[in-house]
C-alpha cells in the first residue's frame, strides 16, 4: 500500500515569496487538501491531498512533485484499491505550522472558503490558483441540448460565497459562467457547481489550462463531436 516515503524535516524549507507554483499548491489544497494537528493525528501534525485512483495517479504524483520542489520534503503516496482512492500525506510540524500561519491553512475543517487578496491582485497568481483548484475540484462534462452535446466544465464547491468568487475572477479573462446549486446528498446540504460555458470552456483551457490528464484527456475526448 506504501509507494514512497522520504519524510525528514531537516530538509523542510520554505518559500520565500508567493510564487505561482506555490499559488497552484494552494489551489489545489483549497480543493481536496486537508490539514491536522497533533491532537487530531495518532502520527503527529499531517497535510495530505486525496484524488481518484484510476484517474488522478499521474496528478498525485505531479503535485509530490511539485511539493518536494517547494519545501524540500517528499511526501508519500499511498493508495486504497477497494476505495479507489489514492492520497499524499506528509508528516512535519515545521511544514503544517508554516501553512497555518503563512498562508492561513486550517487545521481540521477548512471552513467557507475565500479566495486570498492577494492571489486575486496578481494574474498569473490567479492563473495558477484555478488551475489548481480546477485539476482537484473540477472536472470536464458535457450538456446534451437538442441531441447535441456541448463542453462544460464545472469546479465544485461546498459554498456559494466562495462559487461566486470564482464566477467574478473568471469575467477579466473571458470566461462566463454561472453558478447553480445541487443536492446529491441531503444529509451534506448540498453544494454549488462553477459552470462553465461551453465556449469558455475553450478559453479556459487557452489561458488557464489543466495538469491533471483526468481533465486535458476528457477534454480532447469530448471535442471530437462537441460544437464549440
Amino acid at each position: 500500500m506504501l509507494v514512497k516515503m522520504k519524510n525528514n524535516n531537516r530538509f523542510v524549507r520554505f518559500p520565500k515569496q508567493l510564487t505561482e507554483e506555490l499559488a497552484e499548491f494552494i489551489g489545489a489544497y483549497y480543493g481536496d487538501g486537508n490539514m491536522c494537528g497533533a491532537k487530531k493525528s495518532d502520527h503527529g501534525h499531517m497535510f495530505r491531498i486525496d484524488g481518484n485512483l484510476k484517474k488522478d495517479k499521474k496528478y498525485i504524483a505531479y503535485l509530490a512533485d511539485k511539493i518536494e520542489k517547494l519545501f524540500g520534503i517528499c511526501p508519500s503516496i499511498l493508495f486504497n484499491e477497494k476505495a479507489s482512492n489514492i492520497y499524499l500525506k506528509v508528516y512535519s510540524k515545521k511544514l503544517c505550522e508554516f501553512l497555518h500561519t503563512n498562508l492561513g491553512f486550517k487545521y481540521g475543517d477548512k471552513g467557507v472558503l475565500k479566495l486570498p487578496s492577494e492571489i486575486i491582485s496578481q494574474r498569473g497568481l490567479l492563473i495558477a490558483f484555478l488551475r489548481g483548484l480546477f485539476d482537484t475540484d473540477g472536472c470536464v462534462t458535457y450538456q446534451k441540448v437538442n441531441n447535441k452535446k456541448y463542453v462544460q466544465l464545472k469546479i465544485t464547491t461546498q459554498y456559494k460565497t466562495f462559487a461566486d468568487e470564482i464566477k467574478n475572477c473568471l469575467l477579466p479573462f473571458g470566461i462566463k459562467s454561472h453558478v447553480c446549486w445541487k443536492c446529491q446528498d441531503p444529509k451534506s446540504g448540498g453544494s454549488y457547481d462553477v459552470s462553465i460555458s461551453c465556449k469558455s470552456s475553450r478559453t479556459w483551457f487557452e489561458i488557464i489550462g489543466s495538469h491533471n490528464d483526468r481533465n486535458i484527456d476528457r477534454f480532447k475526448e469530448l471535442n471530437g463531436d462537441v460544437k464549440i
